[in-house]
């Protein structure tokens, strides 16, 4: 097959090959510290309430600290070290490299032959990707698949955003300073060089979705449950109501999932 390279226009993005375990398939991938997003969820914030627990861990960036190395690895990433992962593509393709699942940019990742950590370009020709136990789809993001019913999938999202900025004053003192819900932090030198000159806390965000057989995903709420099971909604909402199901907690959704896998 002839070799052809994915269109880059920064150029400070370095085309790279996976891995030699490609199987026909010359597709390219560029370095994962891209602008295209250092993913601080705020957008998300605006239509979706946050759903932090109340002994929720925050992370403190300070000021004149790169974020890439005040954040520890628990922080950054879903695992505690790359794992040899499986990507398949929608052409039936198929890569394997050590992967990881990046929460400050909510992107797949691996690690080539010189160290350098990469992320995957042209994500919509992904099908699939498959982490340890967890596989992962491609909608808007990845989504970390939890269960499966019938044609139903049901998945999550678990991403560090920015809950706190803090700007340092003339004489060093800390003042708050209101989160836009639009901000993203973005650089062309990538992450790895971003300093702060502001004070930055960072904590855990989850969000719960639901897709159907086609992979499409929406927020996991009443409306976009209701309009799934349109069939059974008489009981549905009889058990969301029994049983004060939150669709923000995890151990209430693990419930409905449940109660589903018995309609």
């Amino acid at each position: 097959m002839e070799q052809t390279k994915l269109p880059f226009t920064n150029k400070h993005f370095n085309a790279v090959h996976l891995s030699n375990t490609i199987i026909n398939n010359d597709r390219y991938f560029y370095i994962g510290l891209t602008m295209k997003k250092l993913l601080i969820i705020l957008t998300m914030l605006a239509i979706v309430p946050i759903a932090f627990s109340q002994a929720r861990k925050t992370y403190i960036v300070k000021a004149g600290e790169k974020i890439i190395e005040a954040l520890p690895v628990e922080a950054r990433f879903l695992y505690p070290q790359f794992t040899i992962g499986t990507v398949n593509f929608k052409n039936n393709n198929v890569g394997t490299n050590l992967l990881n699942y990046n929460r400050l940019l909510d992107e797949i990742q691996f690690i080539d032959n010189k160290g350098d950590t990469l992320s995957l370009s042209e994500e919509p020709t992904v099908a699939s990707i498959y982490i340890a136990k967890d596989t992962f789809y491609f909608y808007q993001g990845y989504v970390r698949m939890i269960a499966t019913i019938k044609n139903v999938k049901f998945g999550e999202k678990n991403v560090m955003v920015l809950s706190n900025r803090q700007k340092i004053g003339g004489l060093g003192e800390l003042s708050s300073a209101s989160i836009d819900t639009h901000v993203t932090l973005s650089t062309s030198q990538g992450m790895r060089d971003l300093v702060q000159k502001e004070q930055l806390t960072f904590a855990p965000y989850n969000t719960f979705y639901i897709g159907d057989k086609f992979n499409r995903f929406k927020v996991l709420n009443k409306k976009n449950l209701m309009n799934m099971y349109d069939k059974q909604e008489h009981e549905i909402l009889a058990f969301l109501n029994e049983q004060s199901i939150n669709l923000l907690k995890a151990e209430d959704v693990r419930k409905l999932i449940e109660f589903l896998k018995t309609l």
